[in-house]
This record gives structure tokens, sequence and C-alpha cells, in this order.
């Protein structure tokens, strides 16, 4: 912890504060233990005998270094009301940085999603908004779907986004508009050294349509293949619905791998829903009863804990590929009922759809 009060009551920094004095926990009032050294930032810690539920001990020093750089990081922007690690007795949770009604959390170790729920709840209680901006051990790795599932968040000007802070750079290091292709997330990244930057990229769009280049499809269409070669069990138990409606996953229409990078909220998973549609298009279906019938049969989560109405984003995945059907003249609505207009074009095999895509883009 960095801030503890002094017998007069006074919040005091541990950078600034001085051995000879006594210092106390402002959540717990227990006596807490000055710490400067050559290995860690001065901090303060609670004796071993005393339990306090609003910190935990053994904090790393990037954690403590942090949560100071972004301190300093808004206040240096002009932010008024900028608190290390106030305490709110109410739900009694201590934010690394509050301002106003914003709490700042600097995670950089693991936590499990009922803690964060935990967390963000009681924040919620309060009305305040919370932003959780990952340490190093986050930033250091490929982020698995769960820890995407945890932090990801989402913003009409620069999509599905995370946000780290690099100490070493002492900067805001942004991933956004992250995309899924062929199982792998990709994204663009900026980093941001002082608040006016943030601000300006805050409220700027940055939305750019994700390149996409006919060997990304191709690599797409291996992938199926051998996971059928291989019978991946979701891949087989799809496979399995294309077979009773005569046809097979791997030979699909070449529209539906379009577009090939997508929200990561349902991953691989877009290519199937659009297969899905396609097979159920029956003539005079009505758009709700499409979108039900074929979202369905995906295994959708709905767990994106940072994410306010996932099915909102859900049916806009849908709609822009019925958009997409209806640019290329296969279907038109006429009182929310699609009607088919043109046949699917269906590959007889694995080789031929990928002789012929190769022979229609060279």
């Amino acid at each position: 912890m960095l801030i503890a009060v002094d017998r007069n009551h006074n919040l005091i920094n541990a950078e600034f504060a001085h051995k000879k004095n006594l210092y106390f926990c402002p959540s717990c009032q227990n006596k807490v233990i000055l710490k400067k050294g050559s290995k860690k930032m001065a901090h303060f810690a609670h004796d071993q005998n005393n339990c306090c539920h609003s910190f935990s001990e053994g904090e790393t020093n990037e954690h403590l270094l942090g949560k100071q750089q972004i301190h300093d990081f808004l206040i240096n922007g002009g932010l008024k009301n900028i608190k290390l690690e106030s305490y709110l007795p109410t739900i009694r949770q201590r934010p690394d940085i509050l301002c106003s009604k914003i709490a700042f959390e600097f995670q950089c170790s693991p936590i499990s999603s009922q803690r964060l729920k935990q967390r963000i709840s009681g924040y919620h209680q309060l009305g305040m908004t919370s932003f959780w901006i990952l340490g190093s051990p986050y930033l250091n790795r490929h982020l698995s779907l769960k820890q995407m599932i945890q932090f990801i968040k989402y913003s009409k000007n620069f999509g599905f986004y995370i946000m780290y802070w690099s100490t070493t750079r002492c900067g805001l290091e942004i991933h956004y508009q992250i995309t899924e292709q062929s199982g792998k997330f990709n994204f663009r990244k900026i980093i941001l050294y002082n608040y006016k930057q943030f601000k300006l990229f805050w409220n700027s769009n940055h939305i750019k349509s994700p390149h996409c280049h006919p060997s990304d499809i191709l690599k797409q269409i291996k992938q199926i293949q051998i996971k059928l070669m291989h019978h991946d069990l979701k891949t087989i138990q799809f496979q399995m619905i294309c077979y009773q409606n005569g046809h097979s996953m791997v030979t699909c229409p070449f529209i539906c791998h379009y577009p090939l990078a997508e929200m990561p909220i349902l991953g691989h998973q877009i290519l199937k829903w659009h297969i899905l549609i396609i097979l159920n298009l029956d003539s005079g279906i009505p758009l709700k009863e499409l979108y039900q019938k074929t979202f369905e049969k995906l295994d959708a989560k709905n767990d994106w804990i940072m994410i306010k109405n996932v099915e909102i984003m859900y049916k806009s995945i849908f709609i822009h590929f019925i958009k997409l059907l209806i640019c290329f003249h296969y279907i038109k609505i006429k009182h929310y009922r699609l009607f088919q207009l043109k046949e699917f074009k269906w590959y007889l095999d694995y080789f031929d759809k990928t002789s012929q895509i190769k022979n229609h883009f060279n």
C-alpha cells in the first residue's frame, strides 16, 4: 500500500513518510510498517499478525510503481479529485486510483471471474464505473479466451479493446479493434504517454475495415479440413448438421467466409452461424425466427464480464450477414420476411473449392 494515515489523521504517501513516525491503515486502523529499500519503491505493509480485508499483502514492485504512475498520468492531465487507494467503506473496497465516480484498477496478479464480478458489482452499487488496466504478466503473453472474457471491453470508436500499463515505458498501451480470425486474435496497438493523448484517442474514431486476403480464406478452409480429418469433436458435430442437409462444412459457399475477421465474442463460430443461416433460409421465414433458430445451435457465451448488452452485438453480427446476402442479391426482405432469390453455390469437395478460389484470384 502507498497511502497510510499519521497520528493526526492526515493521508501520507509512503514516498514522503519518515520511519520515525507512526502510521496506520486507513481501513482497519491497525499500525502499518514503512518500508523503504533499493528493491521496492517505498510502501506500507501490515504486521504479519494483522489481517486487513481491503488489502492483500505482498504487492509486487510493478503494482506499487504502476498505480503511482497511473495516478500521476491522470494528475498531470489536469484531472481533479484523484486519490490513491481511497477506501470505500460501504462496499469495503479500495480501488487503486479513484477519480470522482471512476475507479481505476491496475491488475497484475490472476483474479477469478467470481471475484472480478464482485468487485465490479461493488462499484456499480455506488453508481461508479471501473477501468481495469492490466500489468506485464498479462501483456507479456497471449491472453486466453478465458482471460479475454474477463477483461475485454467495447467502444464504438475503436471496437473491442484491452488496456495495459507498462511501468518500464510509463505509458498506457491499448490493444484495440480486437478481432478473431481462424482461431487467432488480431489487434491494433497504440501507446499513450500522457492524458492529452489518451483523451484525443478516446474521442476519435479508429475503426478500419480489416484486410482480408484470399490466402486467409484458404487457410481457414484448410483448418476445417484438418479438424475433420483429426475428428475434432465440435467440428464433427457441426459436420453432422451439414450432412443432414446434404452438404459438408468444408464445401460451404464462398460468401460464408466473409467477413473473415469478426467480433471475438463468437470467434470461430461466425462461419458456423453463416452456414446455419443459409441452411435454414426457408422461403418467407421471419427474420426473428431465423435468428432464434440458428443462434440457439451455437455455443455462445454470455459471461463477458465487462461488456453490456452482448445480445445486441450478437444481433448486429446476424444483421451484418443478412445485409451482405441482400447486397449480393441472394435474398430480399419483405415485411420482415426473407425470400431467397438465387441458389447458393456449394463446392464438390475440399480440392474443388480451393482450386476454384485460387483460379479466381490469380
